[in-house]
């Protein structure tokens, strides 16, 4: 019998202490709050409210949010702690002492940020903004599809007129030939089509160059436009992403 309780005292000596402490137990709410201080105290802000957190839901006590709004306004986020603290005040329980600090290290905040209403003149100036940013990509594809239009129709006439003012010249040259005393140049039928064909030919050059110049000059305004936006666009976003971030940090 002397040697049956030796086996069992070897053989409790030599089991792991882990496995003889059993399962984890779960922290209690105690550990939690020790954790959460050791881990404000070293400045590791998300440790500990993950720590004061933990400890809220496992008793939803008050001072738990007060300590919870210290590790925000402790990390620079006083709207966090602004929020935490209002929870805190909004318990009825606490104690005359409890309300007073509460109510301290709320107003030792800053305060929130004020918001800007628009005014009436502000709105419509917005809305002029965008109703002129939606209108330039319109302009822009106008531009392009008069310009483009009004080009070929251009140069078409300038084609035509060209083969008119051959021809004239080829007709005028044929009724210097054919008149003589009998039949003055002016009188022959080639001269006559010369002439129509000369005056048709000056029509479709001059509407010709006109257009062809100003569907030119339409593509190349919409494509002023069009970069001047990119460019306003493109100097914009430098100098916003530097301001926000000299501002957050």
């Amino acid at each position: 019998m002397k040697s049956l309780h030796l086996v069992i005292a070897i053989a409790v000596a030599l089991t792991p202490a882990r496995a003889l402490a059993g399962p984890k137990a779960t922290p209690t709410r105690d550990d939690l709050i020790a954790h959460a201080v050791e881990r404000f105290d070293a400045d590791d802000f998300d440790g500990a409210l993950r720590d004061f957190e933990a400890a809220y839901l496992l008793e939803h006590r008050p001072v738990d949010l007060f300590n919870i709004g210290r590790v925000h306004e402790a990390a620079g986020r006083p709207q966090q702690a602004r929020s935490y603290y209002q929870r805190f005040l909004a318990f009825a329980e606490l104690s005359a002492a409890e309300r007073k600090t509460g109510e301290e290290r709320l107003a030792s905040l800053p305060p929130p940020p004020a918001k800007v209403v628009p005014t009436g003149k502000d709105r419509s100036a917005r809305r002029a903004t965008h109703r002129d940013r939606d209108r330039e990509p319109r302009v822009a594809r106008w531009a392009a599809a008069t310009g483009g239009t009004l080009i070929p129709i251009g140069l078409g006439g300038l084609a035509a007129g060209t083969t008119l003012a051959i021809a004239a010249e080829r007709n005028a040259e044929n009724a210097r030939k054919s008149s003589d005393a009998a039949t003055p140049i002016e009188e022959t039928p080639h001269y006559r089509l010369a002439k129509k064909e000369a005056l048709a030919a000056d029509i479709l050059l001059i509407a010709g160059g006109v257009l062809t110049a100003t569907g030119i000059v339409v593509i190349l305004a919409g494509a002023d436009r069009k970069q001047a936006r990119a460019q306003r666009r493109v100097s914009a976003s430098p100098a916003g992403a530097g301001m926000s971030v000299r501002v957050r940090f």
